[in-house]
């Protein structure tokens, strides 16, 4: 079989590669699709006869098809006037171009020699062809010149395996689009055994592996299809992609070069790359492929703009919660930065919003929280209406002891948006974190009447106070734990978590404990009257059932422990008592 001419789609062609050819079987003679059948060229003095009645002949059978109708020469002929094409000179490349310029959706084309003596042609490069599938090509033969008739049958025999061919070719396409992927592959295979070297059908077949979770079989044919077209724009961005995925990093950045050298100054196709790899959780892979572009161009906004966030997005993979940032994350942090700040020299508070939040937050987090204000400042001349850079400024203003401040930046957060999520939670949780308990309780309390936390959550941030600040600290603090864990006890009625209440009463039982010992060390009189009830209280908490319940299965040394040393002091209150009396 002659490979002399190749057609296909190339790049983003894929998306137009069917134009539609083959839909569901036509009704009528007008929705037939036309299929223009060129006159086999003569070559090297061939008498021109058996080119043109093979191609007549051919024209009826095809007229025989119920989906397709062949065009007549004429319309040929008219066709060709308005591109000033003779008949004579319309080879194969011709024929695509107009099939491309929508004369026809198929075209049939080649050429012959004529051996005069031996009164033979030889048929060659004949072919069926469309645009954006591969050719079906007939392999060279020789006839006898007058043997027109049955030539044409036999290349009618081609035209119907064409026809499957596009009809799967377009199967496996609109399946794919439709998101059917078991369909789609099952076409695509039918239609690959028809065609192995039809370059939109098999980069669709590598899509759908792709989409199947099989990266290293569509890996595998995205380089068959680069194989058959090495500058498919597609492909290569897909190969690239593909060999992040399988973890090849320099294979990667190869497919992506090659396909950024057809047009290396085009920023929004790397932008469009580089994204789309972050996207597939490559961000350092796409500051490299952006890096790459600021080489060309140092101050592209666009291309700073994005290295920028992709280099953060990469330092915020390498976070470890409550834990500070490791060396290497902070590398990332301030290569993304440095970005940021040749941007925001040129575009100032006028830099996008997502950016200038991820510059802010960025800076506040690598510990530079001045900065961040001051661009945060900034930034309100600009987007002051958007209540998150209210919220990012009272964020840095907290960390910067500015409780005060920090506090009205939220009330500005609110007065633009009452529903911001978690701003009255934060102004809650500040308030607690630097000791203004009695100021938090009100806000937290309404935060529970809103239904934006749980009655659970805000008792559990009263309670951790209590033990964090008063109980586990040396010395002890049992009159403040027993004042937050009061606090904590204002929710219990709206709580149903039968342990946590017992070990709200648990602790509680234990400061009160703490508190009535101290009280008692004078072992007087006065003492003894003063601390008698808070061991009596104690007592009566321990006794709770979800209390006992909580210390005997968490505490159970420390429940018996406490049980024990109560019991022990209240006899000596109450002896001490007596003998006073």
């Amino acid at each position: 079989m002659t490979r002399r001419l190749r057609f296909g789609c190339v790049g983003g062609g894929v998306a137009v590669a069917m134009l539609g050819l083959l839909g569901a079987v036509p009704t009528s003679a007008q929705e037939r699709h036309s299929v223009m059948v060129t006159n086999l060229v003569p070559q090297d003095g061939a008498n021109d006869d058996f080119g043109r009645k093979l191609a007549e002949e051919l024209r009826d059978h095809i007229n025989g098809f119920v989906s397709h109708r062949a065009v007549e020469e004429k319309e040929i002929r008219d066709a060709l006037r308005q591109y000033k094409v003779d008949m004579e000179d319309l080879d194969c490349i011709t024929s695509l171009q107009l099939l491309v310029a929508r004369v026809a959706r198929i075209a049939f084309c080649g050429s012959y020699t004529e051996d005069r003596e031996a009164k033979t042609v030889f048929v060659q490069g004949a072919q069926f062809v469309a645009p954006g599938t591969a050719p079906i090509e007939i392999a060279g033969r020789t006839w006898p010149r007058d043997a027109h008739r049955a030539a044409a049958q036999e290349i009618a025999t081609f035209f119907e395996q064409f026809v499957t061919q596009l009809r799967n070719a377009e199967s496996c396409r609109e399946y794919y689009e439709r998101e059917a992927m078991g369909e789609a592959e099952s076409r695509c295979v039918i239609a690959l055994n028809l065609a192995p070297d039809d370059v939109p059908v098999r980069l669709t077949y590598a899509q759908v592996l792709r989409r199947t979770d099989r990266p290293e079989q569509a890996f595998e044919e995205i380089k068959r299809v680069l194989e058959l077209s090495p500058v498919d724009e597609t492909a290569l961005e897909l190969a690239g992609y593909l060999a992040a995925k399988l973890d090849m990093p320099d294979e990667s950045r190869e497919y992506f070069r090659q396909l950024l050298q057809l047009d290396p100054g085009n920023v929004p196709v790397r932008v469009n790359i580089a994204y789309n790899l972050a996207q597939d959780g490559e961000p350092e892979l796409a500051m490299a492929l952006v890096q790459e572009g600021l080489d060309i161009a140092l101050d592209d906004v666009q291309l700073l703009l994005h290295h920028a966030s992709f280099a953060i997005r990469a330092g915020q993979d390498r976070k470890v919660e409550g834990q500070p940032l490791t060396p290497e994350a902070t590398r990332y942090y301030q290569q993304g930065l440095d970005s940021y700040r040749v941007a925001y020299e040129q575009l100032g508070a006028g830099m996008d919003g997502d950016h200038l939040m991820l510059m802010i937050a960025g800076l506040n987090e690598v510990g530079q929280p001045e900065e961040a204000l001051a661009v945060a400042e900034e930034s309100l001349e600009t987007h002051g209406g958007e209540p998150r850079f209210w919220s990012m400024k009272g964020d840095i203003l907290f960390r910067l002891d500015r409780t005060d401040e920090a506090l009205t930046a939220l009330d500005e957060v609110l007065a633009r948006d009452p529903e911001y999520r978690n701003v009255r939670v934060r102004q809650g949780k500040w308030l607690l974190e630097v000791g203004r308990e009695e100021e938090a309780l009100p806000i937290l309390e309404q935060v529970v009447r809103r239904g934006e936390q749980t009655a659970l959550t805000v008792a559990t941030m009263f309670f951790r106070e209590a033990v964090n600040k008063g109980i586990q600290p040396e010395p002890k603090r049992p009159a403040f734990a027993i004042r937050l864990i009061g606090m904590a006890k204002r929710f219990e009625d709206q709580i149903t978590d039968s342990r946590f209440l017992g070990q709200v009463g648990y602790f509680l039982a234990y400061a009160m404990y703490l508190q009535a010992e101290a009280e008692q060390m004078p072992e007087t009189l006065a003492s003894a009257q003063q601390s008698l009830p808070r061991f009596r209280e104690v007592k009566r908490i321990l006794a709770l059932s979800h209390v006992a319940e909580y210390g005997r299965g968490r505490h159970s040394a420390h429940y018996q422990q406490l049980t024990s040393g109560t019991d022990t002091f209240i006899e000596i209150q109450e002896a001490l008592i007596r003998r006073g009396s």
